[in-house]
């Protein structure tokens, strides 16, 4: 119910994606990583870095917010409208994002000069590092959150969803757990877990001979 301009301040959209950046920027530069998110916006970015915004359809996403959400979110609306503006004055890659098929194979062509270069993770170890470091941040923004003085209640008691860790590239799983468990060790679907232990089990071998 709020003045559009009160909305758009409350979503700290323009903080965050400078936020986002930082932290990107910190991580080593191998092996490769692509970072996403609604916040980073081209004005976050330095001249010349590799990046896409994918728009939805023209008249779309009030349809499909309703679908997910059962109503449209003022917010996401006027989110919509200010990205499309940034984006288009910057002069940005925009990908209208309609058929996956047609959607990925955008991207790719977008990316392709930056893929082609590497280095990428390429192993399990270093996949599994990766997906690792993104489970971590989920925990440590719970208990960031439960930090704060008015919050109540017990963070390692929180289940949240995080990706799964077994590492394969055709993995697609999410689990939802406890913080407290996703922090002790790697979060695996239990349909993988067999698998992980495989992998694991090989490369110790390997290792030994």
């Amino acid at each position: 119910m709020q003045p559009p301009d009160e909305l758009l301040a409350m979503s700290l959209h323009r903080e965050r994606g400078q936020m986002v950046v930082d932290d990107v920027r910190s991580l080593p530069t191998s092996p490769l990583i692509v970072a996403e998110g609604s916040v980073v916006r081209p004005a976050d970015l330095r001249a010349g870095s590799l990046a896409a915004w994918l728009m939805p359809p023209a008249g779309t996403q009030p349809e499909r917010l309703r679908t997910r959400d059962g109503d449209s979110v003022p917010l996401y609306e006027l989110l919509a409208e200010v990205i499309a503006e940034e984006v288009a004055q910057a002069g940005a890659n925009v990908i209208v994002a309609s058929a996956l098929p047609e959607t990925v194979a955008a991207l790719e062509t977008v990316f392709a000069p930056r893929l082609a270069r590497g280095p990428l993770a390429r192993s399990v170890a270093e996949r599994q590092a990766l997906l690792r470091q993104a489970n971590l941040d989920i925990v440590e923004q719970v208990r960031g959150y439960y930090a704060r003085p008015w919050a109540v209640g017990d963070p390692e008691a929180v289940i949240r969803t995080f990706i799964c860790e077994c590492g394969a590239t055709a993995c697609e799983s999410f689990v939802q757990t406890t913080v407290a468990l996703a922090a002790a060790g790697p979060v695996i679907d239990p349909a993988h877990e067999l698998a992980a232990s495989a992998v694991a089990a090989t490369a110790a071998n390997v290792g030994g001979h």
